[in-house]
């Protein structure tokens, strides 16, 4: 039997990160391209339900980061972002 990486339950860590992701309205290829997570990968870690604490971190930073572009550009331009 070969040995795979553990990946925990992260279905709560998951859920927060899609909540944030519907309310910020960033796309699935946007956050996948932030997180440098391909696209696939992020639909298996949402329909199972079981990613690495380096995916994880790599989400919540990813999120983050959109985030802070974008109110920075809002604060920049003055308008809607």
């Amino acid at each position: 039997m070969q040995r795979t990486p553990y990946r925990p339950n992260q279905d709560a860590a998951l859920s927060r990160i899609e909540e944030r992701r519907v309310a910020l309205r960033i796309s699935f290829q946007e956050l996948a391209l932030a997180a440098d997570i391909p696209l696939s990968t992020l639909r298996r870690l949402r329909k199972c339900g079981r990613a690495s604490d380096a995916q994880i971190t790599a989400l919540r930073f990813a999120v983050r980061t959109i985030e802070r572009r974008r109110r920075e550009t809002k604060s920049m331009f003055g308008g809607e972002a």
